[in-house]
């Protein structure tokens, strides 16, 4: 009964459960403590639906589509080859963190959910590590 009002508290606010769990929504940790389970929650932000990204030094902006289920994500982020799908993304808190390969580059990006925007650093193969920054669609 509590979750929706959990999810509504500020990202990065943590919920620890001593035995009882939230239903769908899969706890970011669990440890066996004599036997007995605890589980921890980071309340994940709001990062589900259209964005607008761009990488720095890149005039061009690229379509970034997340879907939501808690802190985890999918999505796809249109690169110059056509729409490129997420893998490894997920939420911890306000961190965002996601890959996308592009033929043969791969592309970590990391970074922080702030509201409208976000933004962080993405490492790609061989390339210096470079800023990212994107904005709801």
């Amino acid at each position: 009964k509590l979750q929706p009002k959990i999810l509504d508290q500020k990202p990065g606010t943590r919920v620890v459960s001593h035995q009882f769990n939230m239903g769908e929504w899969q706890p970011d940790e669990t440890a066996n403590i004599d036997n007995r389970l605890a589980h921890l929650w980071i309340v994940p932000a709001k990062a589900g639906g259209s964005w607008s990204l761009r990488i720095e030094g890149s005039a061009r902006e690229r379509p970034l589509s997340l879907r939501q289920s808690f802190q985890m994500l999918t999505g796809q982020l249109n690169g110059a080859t056509g729409a490129l799908a997420l893998s490894d993304a997920k939420l911890r808190g306000d961190q965002i963190s996601f890959t996308v390969m592009e033929g043969a580059a791969r592309r970590d990006f990391s970074g922080r959910v702030q509201g409208t925007t976000m933004g962080g650093t993405v490492r790609s193969t061989g390339s210096p590590d470079m800023r990212w920054s994107a904005s709801r669609r």
